[in-house]
């Protein structure tokens, strides 16, 4: 028995300290994650856009859009509704219709230009979402051709 006590004094005495500095490591590594994590889910995603302009039923997701046309921002983070943020493609800032946490309806205004360039949402507190590709096109291109 004095055998087994002395040699598990000895293991203990190795153990411990090891033991000790890894739950340390790993609660950092736990709070760098949470951290993470928690920033993550407040930045504000776009999955797509949408538009019921031109189609009957149910909207369709576009990559483009015209002076006075809607738009649909689906996602998530937008921001609550009392809060509301802003709506880009580049510079061009569009107009706020509706505004909710996982839905914007925006339309477009007249542009200066027609380009080519990157949808985002931006939301009360600044943070930025990430930038789908977006056309903002002429009127001129329904006019039919004879």
């Amino acid at each position: 028995v004095n055998y087994f006590s002395r040699r598990a004094r000895e293991v203990g005495a190795k153990f411990w300290p090891v033991f000790l500095a890894a739950l340390l490591v790993g609660l950092v590594v736990n709070r760098a994650y949470t951290d993470f994590y928690q920033r993550l889910q407040e930045e504000p995603k776009i999955y797509r856009i949408l538009s019921s302009w031109a189609t009957v039923g149910q909207p369709k997701e576009i990559d483009w859009s015209m002076v006075g046309m809607e738009i649909i921002i689906n996602g998530k983070n937008f921001g609550p509704a009392w809060q509301p943020g802003k709506v880009f493609v580049d510079g061009l800032e569009f107009q706020i219709k509706e505004w909710g946490e996982e839905k914007i309806i925006a339309i477009q205004p007249h542009p200066p230009r027609f380009f080519k360039g990157g949808l985002y949402v931006q939301k009360y507190d600044g943070r930025e979402s990430n930038r789908l590709p977006f056309e903002i096109r002429d009127p001129g291109e329904l006019a039919p051709s004879f």
